[in-house]
């Protein structure tokens, strides 16, 4: 099983890439956004969230990766504790990770 996090800011093609990974594999996907945006609209939490998001997100993922299900992660993923953080879901789980970072010149 594969942890596959797709990084990069925003509108570098990340969704775009994400649904031709989704149509070609079948994995489950997460998407960062809209987990914040869900918590915003429905709570009395306002942007910036912080790490909830993403803690949402690693939880997420790592319950999947338990079950042996690869998914597939959309975020911006912008720094050095956000990556590690998704390094330590893989391993913790014994999965693999392939980090994508998209990047428009």
């Amino acid at each position: 099983m594969t942890l596959v996090v797709l990084g990069g800011l925003p509108a570098t093609g990340k969704s775009t890439v994400a649904a031709e990974l989704i149509r070609r594999t079948g994995f489950p996907y997460l998407r960062i956004d809209t987990i914040e945006q869900t918590i915003v609209r429905t709570t009395s939490l306002r942007h910036p969230l912080g790490v909830v998001g993403y803690a949402i997100g690693y939880a997420l993922a790592g319950e999947q990766l338990r079950h042996n299900v690869s998914v597939i992660v959309e975020c911006v993923n912008p720094l050095a504790v956000t990556r590690d953080a998704w390094r330590d879901v893989a391993l913790s789980a014994g999965a693999g990770l392939v980090e994508v970072e998209l990047v428009c010149t």
